[in-house]
C-alpha cells in the first residue's frame, strides 16, 4: 500500500467515526494531491505535507492538522545516523574526493528521500572528503 492509499484509507476511517476535522484535513490533503498528479510520487506527497505543515507552522494555524499530517512524514535521521551511513557509502565505494559527492547524494535520495536535510548532508560530506 502505497501513502496515498493510506491517506485515503485513514479518510475512509475518519469518515466512518465521523471523525469531521480528521476527515476535512485528509480530503484537503487529497484534493492538493490530485490537483498536482493524480498519481503522486512519495516525493511528491511528503513534499506537499511538508509544505502545508510549514505554512502551518509559519501562520500559528491548527496545531491538530501539523500534528495529523506529521504521521505521513518519514522519521528523520539524526546527524549520528546520516554521518554513519554516509561514512560507509565512502568507505563501501572507496570515495575519497569531492567528486563522488554527487553519487553519495543521489544514494541518499535513492535510499533515505525526506530524511535528511539536504544542506546538513552536504556539509558532512565536504566535511569528510576534503581534508
Amino acid at each position: 500500500m502505497n501513502l496515498k492509499e493510506i491517506i485515503l484509507n485513514d479518510r475512509l476511517i475518519a469518515m466512518k467515526a465521523r471523525d469531521n476535522e480528521t476527515n476535512l484535513i485528509l480530503s484537503t490533503l487529497i484534493g492538493e494531491l490530485d490537483r498536482l498528479d493524480k498519481n503522486p510520487s512519495y516525493d511528491l506527497i511528503i513534499r506537499t505535507i511538508k509544505k502545508i505543515i510549514e505554512e502551518n507552522t509559519m501562520h500559528n494555524i491548527n496545531p491538530f492538522e501539523t500534528e495529523l499530517l506529521s504521521k505521513y512524514l518519514p522519521k528523520m535521521l539524526s546527524d549520528v545516523e546520516l554521518i554513519e551511513i554516509i561514512n560507509k557509502q565512502i568507505t563501501d565505494n572507496s570515495y575519497s574526493t569531492i567528486k563522488d559527492m554527487g553519487k553519495i547524494m543521489k544514494f541518499l535520495s535513492e535510499n533515505h528521500s525526506g530524511q535528511y536535510n539536504g544542506q546538513t548532508a552536504s556539509n558532512i560530506i565536504k566535511s569528510v572528503l576534503i581534508k
